[in-house]
């Protein structure tokens, strides 16, 4: 176990962990767009069903 090996690891643990918590953003704003277009479909279901109805 080397000082550079050592260094290697503490950079190659940042880079994953800075990669990981990026890919944890772009998945919430992800999940926040399909949140909205579930509800914008759903909403237009009910809208149809309603119209159904009538």
């Amino acid at each position: 176990m080397t000082y550079d090996f050592l260094v290697y690891i503490a950079i190659l643990e940042f880079v994953i962990i800075a990669y990981l918590v990026f890919i944890a953003f772009r998945l919430k704003k992800l999940c926040n767009m399909f949140a909205s277009l579930i509800c914008e479909i759903s909403d237009t279901l009910s809208a149809l069903q309603c119209e159904d109805k009538d």
